[in-house]
């Protein structure tokens, strides 16, 4: 009879032992999912990050770019500027300046003494309009030389100031690409950097996370071990139980025992 009830001890000592087991191997299983989640999920969102961290860089090196350039353009669309209203200022200067030497040498002379011919015959036989004609196209003819005399001394002067002018509309239109490309970056940096500050709030959540997992499994304490020895199974008082896998033998595997005696 002692052999049946210890026989009886042993297999409920090893059914419970096993179904510890079983319970603990869930566990560890749950856990290292989760810890295979997190883990995975963590090594997402770095490489997430890296990837925006390389792309931010890049975009945020060609704005430094694209501001130092603004910067240059509108410097050199002030100097142009200003050879610009040189240029100009040259050119009227020119002009007026070669048409009062016309006027003044001898081409000047021939030109007031034709006007002087043709209001003198005018005054004196108006309706003679064959002379009259002759005498204004003599007039409007050394007018047209003077003009053309003038304008062929300033002409390089013109030259440098529509060459200026060129150079300041291509700047113009560079500052205007410029402009353009930075109100683009800027756009297109706001959206990695928008992308970033949840990636980093979302990997301290899961930092967080982590170490609860690892404060928990840290103070979990295992018990490890195979079937309990009949010598432990003896020494049990289940007048006061110690734990409840003392408290479940005393209250199942003993009265298996005791039905099994009887």
């Amino acid at each position: 009879m002692p052999d049946i009830i210890n026989e009886n001890e042993r297999e409920a000592a090893l059914q419970h032992a096993a179904l510890q087991q079983i319970a603990s191997l869930r566990r560890r299983r749950a856990l290292a999912r989760n810890t295979q989640a997190l883990t995975r999920r963590s090594r997402d969102l770095l490489r997430e990050r890296n990837e925006l961290t390389i792309q931010l860089a890049k975009l945020q090196s060609e704005l430094r770019n694209i501001n130092a350039s603004i910067m240059a353009a509108n410097a050199e669309i002030v100097t142009i500027g200003q050879r610009m209203e040189t240029a100009s200022q040259r050119a009227t200067h020119g002009r007026t300046l070669a048409t009062r030497e016309q006027v003044q040498g001898n081409i000047g002379d021939t030109h007031r003494s034709a006007r002087s011919a043709y209001d003198t015959y005018r005054t004196a036989n108006p309706n003679d309009t064959d002379v009259l004609g002759q005498l204004y196209s003599d007039y409007i003819a050394l007018s047209g030389a003077i003009h053309a005399t003038s304008q062929e001394r300033v002409i390089p002067l013109v030259a440098e100031s529509n060459r200026v002018l060129h150079t300041l509309l291509a700047a113009e239109e560079s500052l205007t690409d410029l402009t353009s490309r930075q109100t683009t970056l800027n756009r297109e940096i706001a959206e990695p950097e928008a992308r970033l500050i949840i990636l980093n709030r979302q990997s301290n959540e899961l930092n967080r996370a982590r170490g609860k997992k690892r404060r928990h499994k840290k103070g979990t304490k295992v018990k490890r071990g195979g079937a309990w020895t009949l010598k432990y199974k003896r020494s049990i008082n289940c007048m006061r139980p110690k734990g409840f896998s003392q408290k479940q033998y005393c209250k199942y595997g003993r009265k298996s025992k005791t039905s099994k005696k009887t």
